[in-house]
């Protein structure tokens, strides 16, 4: 993995972003399932 990394350090980047753009839209919709709930 550590080859994999050093070579393309580009799309891992591009990886973290879209797990990052994944998190916020599952918390968006789990907030909104606690305000309907309140």
């Amino acid at each position: 993995m550590d080859s994999i990394q050093n070579s393309n350090q580009q799309p891992t980047s591009d990886y973290l972003k879209l797990l990052a753009d994944l998190l916020t839209s599952e918390l968006t919709s789990l907030s909104g399932i606690m305000q309907q709930t309140d």
